[in-house]
């Protein structure tokens, strides 16, 4: 029988050959974006291994991906991106993109929509809310900043209704589980986690006793 700590060893170098494959094939057929993801997971490894200069020079590959995404795209992997390379030396000018990606996002249609929904969402007044971030989010599907936002003030709206509507309710479950959870951040894993329960908690709620 193997000791923890050798297992534990195994674990890791296992996962390090299987995205060591993968990133070989990202890098012959892959976009920017899938290679980013790859980049993202080395960081994960190597900060679990202690391995202090190998993280680094993944948070650096990785950062010079990202700058290479297009804008929406950025904006899609932000948030991934800045938890992943936490710690890091490169971490300060990833912010400083960050603040400069948010001013040039609202110039963008499903920026400026996902904006107005917060602002609405702020005021309570939910259904405007969950009306712009819709159409933030048929203007950039699968953004999970905007998904998470939408399925936020539909569940929130739900204390001003009287009757939960199944298809409604259908459409939103959906919409978060499309998601894919590993390439979230831990916040938006916590977020996601949270209103996962909440949805279970409306279809167990609507079933008929």
């Amino acid at each position: 029988m193997k000791v923890n700590g050798s297992d534990d060893a195994d674990s890791v170098q296992a996962q390090e050959s299987a995205v060591k494959v993968l990133e070989e094939l990202i890098l012959a057929f892959g976009d920017l974006p899938t290679r980013l993801i790859a980049r993202l997971f080395w960081t994960e490894l190597y900060r679990a291994r202690g391995a202090d200069p190998e993280f680094m020079s993944a948070c650096h590959a990785a950062f010079d991906v990202y700058c290479q995404c297009e804008l929406s795209e950025q904006a899609q992997w932000q948030e991934l991106l800045l938890d992943r390379i936490r710690g890091s030396d490169v971490e300060s000018e990833a912010q400083q993109v960050k603040e400069q990606l948010n001013r040039q996002v609202i110039e963008l249609d499903w920026g400026k929509l996902n904006v107005q929904g917060m602002l609405a969402y702020r005021k309570q007044d939910f259904a405007k809310a969950q009306a712009l971030f819709q159409k933030a989010n048929l203007c950039l599907p699968d953004n999970p900043g905007v998904v998470l936002n939408l399925v936020q003030v539909y569940l929130e709206s739900q204390g001003q209704r009287e009757t939960v509507l199944t298809r409604e309710l259908a459409e939103m479950d959906d919409l978060l589980w499309e998601l894919d959870f590993n390439v979230l951040s831990r916040k938006q894993q916590n977020r996601h986690k949270n209103m996962g329960e909440r949805l279970a908690a409306l279809f167990v709620d609507g079933m008929p006793g």
